[in-house]
C-alpha cells in the first residue's frame, strides 16, 4: 500500500506525464507553388481560399495562405493524409461579383472537397516544397 504522505505526489506526477506526452503536437511547414488554369484570374479583393482537409475522421484541417502576387502558399498541419482542395470567391460588394463568381464556379467544383482528386501526405519533416498542379491535376513535392 502506498504511504498516504506520498500519494498526491504520484497522482501529479502521473497527470504531468499525460499532459506532457498527449500535448506534444508538432506541426509542420507545407508550402510551394501554385499553379491555376488561365480561367482563374484572381483579382485585388478576391478571396482565394486553399486547405487540406484531413481524410480520416480524425484532425484538424489546415488553412494555407495564399499569396495572389507570388503564386505560393504556407500551411502550418499536423502530419497525415490530406485532400487539397482550393476555392475562390469575388469579393460581395463588387458590381461585376454575380458575375465573376459564375466564372470560378466550375474551377471550384473540380477542386471542393467531394470533388478534388488532389492528396498529399504530410511526413515529419519539419519542412516540406509541394508544389500544387490546379492544370495537370498534380502534387509534386520537391
Amino acid at each position: 500500500m502506498l504511504n498516504n504522505r506520498l500519494t498526491p505526489f504520484y497522482a501529479l506526477f502521473g497527470t504531468t506525464l499525460l499532459v506532457l506526452t498527449g500535448c506534444s503536437k508538432s506541426y509542420m511547414t507545407v508550402s510551394g507553388n501554385v499553379t491555376l488554369p488561365d480561367s482563374v484570374k484572381i483579382e485585388e479583393g478576391d478571396l482565394p481560399q486553399l486547405v487540406f482537409y484531413p481524410e480520416g475522421k480524425e484532425g484538424t484541417a489546415g488553412v494555407a495562405i495564399y499569396s495572389k502576387n507570388e503564386k505560393t502558399y504556407t500551411c502550418k498541419i499536423l502530419p497525415g493524409k490530406y485532400k487539397i482542395t482550393m476555392k475562390v470567391d469575388p469579393p460581395m460588394t463588387a458590381a461585376d461579383s454575380p458575375k465573376r463568381a459564375a466564372t470560378f464556379a466550375p474551377f471550384n467544383k473540380s477542386f471542393d472537397q467531394a470533388s478534388t482528386k488532389l492528396t498529399y501526405t504530410v511526413t515529419t519533416d519539419s519542412s516540406q516544397t509541394v508544389d500544387l498542379d490546379f492544370v495537370k491535376g498534380t502534387v509534386t513535392k520537391k
